[in-house]
């Protein structure tokens, strides 16, 4: 079977450098590739932010970074048995059903549609956006992340993996893609090198309202053997010359012991890696900060959502804020440079519940936490807080978590700023860090998330 793998444009909303216009990598779609190829299917790629990195297109409210899908029709009417089209996240929803119409418009063969499973800006393929993408062209949804999807696409059907088992996969990045992305001077993580992302993990075992991954995975989270992630990373270190890795698992410490033995495997290694999309602090216990450190280990985020005890619970996130503080200790003497994610204007959040988490952040800079970052919660298809009706549709083309081009209430606005004005004072209350992260910022030296935005607005604005 010949397949065409088709990741469509990044959208993002202008000026939103901290959301929607971070550059994830396919990630899923480049599994279910690797996998096919495995399975002797003959597999090609039209990666269409990859083709078109520098090239950034207006549409309505939206500013689209790739390569048009219109100039590759050319491509959907190959002798290609079937095209799989990745959406990847909410915010470039209408993009995905302009190039699904597309190749519609040229091509009868099935076309499937692969759900991100493994992000909270991710959607559930709801019955009406079923109806919108079937109305463009698509025949098959693949809803159970990649590896269902690759049985699906062999002719068997999806299957519900079952937790903490052991799942074989990897990823086989094109010298065009790794090339294309490390042009960007900026990443998801702190861009420090030329990097990959790989996943060491699939899915996440927790409930979090304002998450829609618990709906999308049922909760399963699945894990690599160590082997298996070190393997994946000397194919890439021999062929690529790549020594750094952004680790996108949404929890990839949940089982200890086979983190504790991937961290003493790559001691034998000079590899470095950053967590990026964040893990449970718990699962992480105290004492191991140099051994993570000496394993390359260079960022780490972790997310407390709230300071309140009591909204967490309503979130149904358990968190640990002392062991947290402690960890965020410990890491800043090990070397380590920390993340804390904080979730503002909850339904359920009330005053007290934002006094707690305004003075859990002065404990955290107290601790030496390197940033903090602050997501508005955002109504995804999928959420339980959308199913539950405490969150409704947005009217605005593009739902963001930072925020930015939403149309929230006037509350709301005032508390996002009241909290990053905050951040600011906490930061620059610590003068050395804070002057030492502004030169980094200049120098394009970054070490966190924050200290790549000055190499994203001058690059987006070379775009314009």
């Amino acid at each position: 079977m010949k397949v065409l793998l088709v990741n469509p444009r990044w959208a993002f909303v202008a000026g939103d450098y901290a959301g929607s216009g971070i550059p994830y990598w396919p990630i899923s779609l480049n599994i279910l590739g690797a996998s096919l190829e495995e399975d002797g299917h003959e597999v090609k790629y039209l990666d269409l932010p990859a083709i078109g990195i520098d090239t950034k297109t207006q549409k309505g409210e939206l500013n689209l970074q790739g390569a048009d899908p219109v100039d590759f029709k050319r491509l959907f009417v190959e002798d290609f048995d079937c095209f799989v089209v990745y959406a990847m996240n909410y915010a470039g929803i209408t993009e995905t059903l302009n190039t699904v119409a597309c190749i519609r418009s040229v091509s009868i063969k099935p076309i499937f549609l692969l759900q991100n499973t493994q992000a909270v800006t991710s959607f559930q393929f709801s019955e009406k956006i079923k109806m919108d993408f079937s109305g463009v062209g698509v025949n098959t949804f693949l809803e159970d992340g990649p590896l269902s999807a690759r049985l699906v696409l062999n002719g068997g059907l999806p299957v519900e993996f079952t937790t903490g088992k052991s799942v074989e996969f990897k990823t086989k990045w094109s010298v065009e893609q790794i090339d294309s992305y490390n042009k960007l001077p900026y990443s998801h993580g702190p861009k420090t090198s030329k990097y990959v992302p790989i996943l060491t993990s699939l899915g996440c075992p927790f409930g979090c309202d304002f998450c829609v991954v618990p709906t999308l995975t049922n909760r399963k989270w699945n894990y690599r053997d160590s082997s298996s992630v070190i393997e994946e990373m000397l194919y890439y270190s021999t062929n690529y010359n790549i020594q750094h890795f952004q680790i996108e698992d949404l929890n990839p410490t949940i089982n200890w012991p086979r983190w504790l033995e991937l961290s003493s495997e790559l001691l034998n290694y000079e590899f470095t890696y950053a967590i990026v999309s964040g893990t449970k602090c718990e699962s992480i216990p105290l004492g191991y900060g140099p051994l993570l450190y000496k394993s390359g280990a260079r960022y780490i985020s972790i997310s407390p959502e709230s300071g309140s005890s009591r909204l967490m619970q309503d979130i149904g996130k358990h968190f640990d804020h002392e062991h947290a503080l402690k960890l965020v200790r410990e890491f800043r003497r090990a070397g380590i440079r920390t993340q804390t994610c904080f979730l503002l204007a909850h339904p359920k959040e009330d005053f007290m519940d934002k006094l707690k988490t305004l003075l859990y952040m002065a404990r955290l800079a107290m601790a030496g936490v390197d940033e903090m970052a602050f997501f508005t919660v955002a109504p995804h298809p999928g959420s339980a807080l959308v199913r539950q009706g405490l969150l409704s549709q947005s009217k605005a083309s593009v739902v963001t978590f930072s925020g930015v081009g939403r149309d929230l209430n006037f509350g709301t606005n005032v508390y996002r700023l009241f909290v990053i004005l905050y951040y600011l004072v906490l930061k620059f209350s610590r003068p050395i860090a804070f002057f030492g992260a502004i030169l980094r910022t200049l120098r394009m030296k970054p070490q966190t998330k924050t200290e790549n935005i000055l190499a994203r607005i001058i690059h987006m604005k070379r775009m314009s």
